[in-house]
């Protein structure tokens, strides 16, 4: 017997036929097609689903046509399979109006190959692939016979056999087709969904690598083995998504992000009382139905018939800006200041607010007064730190202008420390409690108020000194204390949170000497009262 040789040739002649069934998928949608499918001998197919209403299908190759009623409960389909014949894995899926991928189907595309196989003259010859096998075709006098076989997708190899008078020969046959993984993509509500497999069909262990225009993607998570679901986060409003494996074309998606509008518009003044040439902070802020995704809106303007107001800036949820009286007398006592908020479609968001403007040689308003509680801690820069607690009362002082504010200050702190002597340690214990009339100069930055100043008045201490050799003596009194501070606010609720950081000098003599003061920084709330 010759030595058999043997090669593949892909070709659309074929008759041999697999016995006929039929593949389903297991989701909601029971996606069913016929099976085997094998390419060059079917053109098209049926492609049959259950009836849900917005559901599209869709396939990672070829084309599907709008499915159409079969039935009560049933579409039917046609898929135009692909004109490359080599065997090749499509996935069917199922796509809601969101472009969430509802059911899918993995569904083998055999390939037709004829194997020619160089034997002995009359040999019968049959070829094997898994458990099919094709043939038996007699060999021409040249030795040479033609065996027309359908390749399943990830099939490497065959086996043709080769049977004469002498006996039989086998040999192995490279098949030669490229064999690709398949990609199905979906982009829909702020998500990208993937069904990935393997030359075969199979599930893809790993997610494919996802790659995103512009914002980004979180970490593919999967739902089902070789279903991947991935979130968009991004302000971006519409993106494109591509997905890659290894030796599969590159997939790819279009998403348009759905954004939420505002709903409504608050403008809120930091006061309702002022006078000429005060710098009032105003804050502009959205609201929005739910959580969703934003709009993005850029189109804010501010107006008022008194005075100018600043740009407004950005924050998380709007915009600061300050609102900037004029030094003359207003035109009315009440003065307005008004926000227009641009939408699309032509829509708009209004909101406005008020306040009270005191002309020059009328009665004086009524300042706001501030009543504050502040913690905090003061070190001597010596001998003790210890914690403090005060208590204020701050008010506007328009005879010196807008701008200026007095008040009172009253602050509390002990400390107790050992001084050690030669022959025995003394234990000392201070309670100071200054008293201050406080100046401050305030200027408005945004929605924060900053201020400097300078305090004046008295340290009332008591001392106590405990030791073995004489007791325990006990003094008292006052003494000068004198600060410089600065600090700054910003309103909360109906108040403002308030940083102060000062240095309070006061000195004592007496059974013990020296800073009964310090560095002094507090952190407080100050309750607005008009």
């Amino acid at each position: 017997m010759g030595v058999m040789r043997s090669a593949l040739v892909l070709t659309a002649v074929c008759t041999t036929q697999v016995s006929a069934g039929e593949r389903t998928s297991s989701g909601p949608l029971d996606i069913r097609v016929p099976d085997p499918i094998v390419l060059g001998r079917d053109v098209t197919i049926d492609v049959r689903a259950n009836a849900t209403e917005g559901i599209r299908l869709v396939s990672s190759v070829g084309t599907i046509a709008a499915p159409s009623p079969d039935g009560d409960r049933t579409v039917r389909a046609v898929f135009t399979l692909p004109t490359r014949r080599q065997p090749q894995i499509a996935v069917v899926a199922g796509i809601d109006a969101s472009g969430a991928i509802r059911d899918w189907l993995t569904i083998p595309l055999a390939g037709l190959a004829r194997v020619k196989v160089n034997t002995d003259p009359a040999a019968s010859v049959v070829v094997r692939l898994g458990t099919l096998e094709f043939g038996p075709v007699i060999a021409d006098p040249r030795g040479v016979a033609n065996v027309d076989v359908v390749v399943a997708p990830g099939a490497l190899e065959a086996r043709a056999i080769a049977t004469t008078t002498s006996g039989v020969t086998e040999q192995l046959i490279s098949l030669g087709s490229k064999q690709s993984p398949a990609l199905l993509i979906s982009c829909g509500g702020g998500q990208v969904f993937v069904v990935a497999t393997t030359a075969t069909g199979a599930p893809l262990p790993t997610p494919p690598i996802l790659s995103v225009s512009a914002g980004t993607l979180a970490t593919s998570a999967a739902l089902a083995p070789g279903f991947f679901v991935a979130s968009y986060a991004g302000e971006h409003e519409a993106v494109e998504v591509t997905a890659t494996i290894p030796d599969a074309p590159v997939a790819s998606c279009s998403m348009k992000i759905p954004r939420e509008l505002p709903d409504a518009v608050t403008l809120t003044a930091s006061q309702r009382r002022a006078v000429p040439g005060a710098r009032i902070p105003l804050r502009i802020e959205l609201s929005y139905p739910s959580e969703s995704p934003k709009v993005v809106v850029d189109d804010i303007s501010l107006s008022s018939e008194v005075g100018t107001i600043t740009a407004p800036v950005r924050t998380e949820r709007g915009w600061d800006a300050v609102w900037i009286l004029p030094p003359q007398t207003p035109p009315t006592d009440t003065a307005k200041v008004r926000v227009r908020i641009g939408l699309p479609e032509n829509r708009v968001l209004l909101a406005e607010t008020s306040l009270d403007v005191d002309r020059p040689h009328s009665r004086p308003a009524t300042p706001t007064l501030h009543l504050g509680a502040h913690a905090g801690y003061l070190s001597n820069l010596g001998r003790f730190s210890t914690p403090a607690i005060a208590i204020s009362a701050t008010t506007a002082m328009p005879v010196l202008g807008p701008s200026w504010s007095v008040g009172l200050r009253l602050t509390g702190y002990t400390t107790t420390f050992d001084a050690p002597t030669m022959d025995e340690s003394i234990a000392t214990r201070i309670s100071v409690a200054p008293l201050e009339l406080r100046l401050a100069h305030v200027r408005a930055v945004g929605a924060i108020q900053i201020w400097g100043g300078l305090g004046v008045g008295a340290a009332f201490s008591a001392i106590r000194v405990m030791s073995p050799s004489i007791g325990v003596v006990r003094d008292s009194g006052a003494s000068l204390a004198v600060s410089g501070f600065a600090g700054g606010g910003r309103t909360l609720g109906p108040g403002r949170v308030v940083l102060d950081i000062g240095y309070l000098h006061a000195t004592k003599d007496g059974p013990v000497s020296g800073r009964i003061g310090g560095l002094l920084v507090t952190l407080g709330y100050s309750l607005a009262i008009e």
